[in-house]
């Protein structure tokens, strides 16, 4: 079995936060916070594994650390039914609606003993929780530019007001303020965590980068005393570039120089272990074969990667550094990913010649992405060389949801957009490579069927 890059952002996908997290051995304790902007919750004493979390109301920021666990890679969290983050720290930014609950549920597994042991803390999220306006916010359309809407004072004496409008063929968003009373103005929105200062915002969305509602929040204060105005609404993208009707065969050019050479494929949206599911797939040579080349299956553009020390499975095999790359592809939202990379071509390392290596998988973001062609060499060698494990991940993503993508409940961040890898190529490539799917893990039911179904289409 491989062992997988897992590339996912620290913000995650919409979760239902009002599903019960109970497991077999959950301990819930409730918050501390009594209703303060600031608050913190700590698992009880007396058990292995202990959580501590704490919340900040300005950064909307929850940050955890557990202790008393033992291989990190077999620590999992979860928020509400999401799970997937691995390792001993996690932070939850509550940037969308549907997170701003009262209360916030952080669960935590450790499953590195014989046996999985689960506790939970209830964080007091309260400080937070708005009154909604009363405005209703009109639906933005395809067309140039939406509707404005002021928002209402949610905090201070004097009215403040932030006035957005959206266009959407050149995906730009531009703000004012009024009513200010000559304090310091920070704006912030729902799409990342970055902020800025002064009377007026603005922000263009970046090819790629699905949204389905903006929300942006401005923060008047003066001293200790702030006011707070909010704007939203809601868009209808549409996707940019060259996108066919149908994803069928869209791949002409296979990863891997040969692919009868490939013994096993992983498929995607598949449950690895209990605590670890993989939105991507891979494919496995013969032991030993690490020397081949990787190639682009299509036009693409190389924009943020990993670089990892990763140690075998035999803790006597000294760790070697393994190479994640991300590229976008042609058809906005149509996005792919390589993992296990063993040695990069010229190009891409003098890329990731300038980061550290880490010990994680954190996602390296590349100030300028570099742009390549349909069967340009991004690799000359996969897996381990320690090991002669001989193997590399490959998965296929769609933000927009115009092919099926992962349903599992585990599925978290962007396993969520993993979508089946194996209809973008021809059909003959494709019912290869279902015959060499590994059967050993539990798999997202439907999302590769034996007997391929359309994954394209309006």
């Amino acid at each position: 079995m491989e062992t997988s890059v897992d590339t996912s952002i620290l913000v995650p996908s919409p979760i239902d936060q009002s599903t019960d997290l109970t497991a077999p051995s959950a301990t819930s304790v409730p918050s501390t916070g009594g209703g303060s902007s600031d608050s913190s919750s700590s698992s009880p004493v007396g058990t292995d594994l202990a959580l501590d979390c704490n919340f900040d109301s300005t950064l909307r920021r929850i940050w955890c650390e557990a202790s008393g666990f033992g291989d990190p890679a077999s620590v999992t969290w979860g928020v509400g039914s999401a799970w997937g983050h691995q390792g001993g720290t996690f932070e939850y930014l509550l940037v969308e609606d549907w997170q701003l609950v009262p209360e916030t549920i952080i669960t935590i597994e450790d499953c590195s003993g014989q046996s999985c042991e689960t506790i939970q803390v209830v964080v007091d999220t309260s400080a937070i929780v708005q009154t909604p306006t009363t405005t209703e916010l009109p639906t933005a359309t395809t067309t140039v530019t939406t509707t404005q809407a002021p928002a209402t004072t949610v905090v201070g004496s004097t009215e403040l007001v932030a006035t957005c409008s959206f266009d959407e063929t050149q995906r730009r968003l531009s703000c004012e303020s009024d009513g200010r009373s000559g304090g310091s103005l920070k704006w912030t929105d729902n799409i990342d965590s970055r902020s800025s200062s002064g009377e007026t915002y603005s922000k263009t969305f970046e090819w790629g980068q699905f949204i389905d509602q903006i929300q942006v929040q401005l923060e008047e204060c003066n001293g200790s005393d702030c006011s707070v105005a909010s704007w939203s609404t809601t868009v209808a993208l549409q996707p940019k570039g060259d996108c066919p009707d149908d994803f069928t065969g869209w791949f002409k050019t296979f990863p891997l120089e040969d692919y009868t050479q490939i013994l096993e494929v992983g498929p995607p949206g598949r449950l690895v272990s209990v605590s670890d599911f993989k939105g991507h797939g891979y494919f496995r040579v013969a032991d030993w074969q690490n020397v081949i080349g990787v190639r682009l299956p299509i036009d693409g553009t190389l924009y943020a990667g990993s670089k990892t020390h990763f140690a075998g499975r035999d803790a006597a095999w000294d760790s070697e550094l393994n190479y994640g790359l991300r590229f976008r592809t042609p058809c906005e939202g149509i996005w792919i990913s390589f993992g296990h990379i063993l040695e990069l071509s010229p190009s891409i390392a003098a890329i990731l010649d300038e980061f550290p290596a880490q010990d994680s998988s954190e996602s390296l973001w590349f100030d300028e992405p570099l742009e390549m062609s349909e069967g340009d060499v991004i690799g000359t060698a996969i897996g381990y060389a320690l090991t002669g494990n001989a193997m590399v991940d490959f998965g296929v993503h769609d933000e927009f949801g115009r092919v099926r993508t992962v349903e599992h409940e585990r599925g978290f961040g962007i396993h969520l957009t993993a979508a089946c890898m194996y209809d973008f190529f021809s059909a003959e490539i494709a019912d290869y490579l279902r015959s060499k799917e590994f059967t050993g893990d539990p798999v997202d039911e439907g999302l590769c069927p034996l007997r391929a179904s359309t994954p394209g289409g309006p």
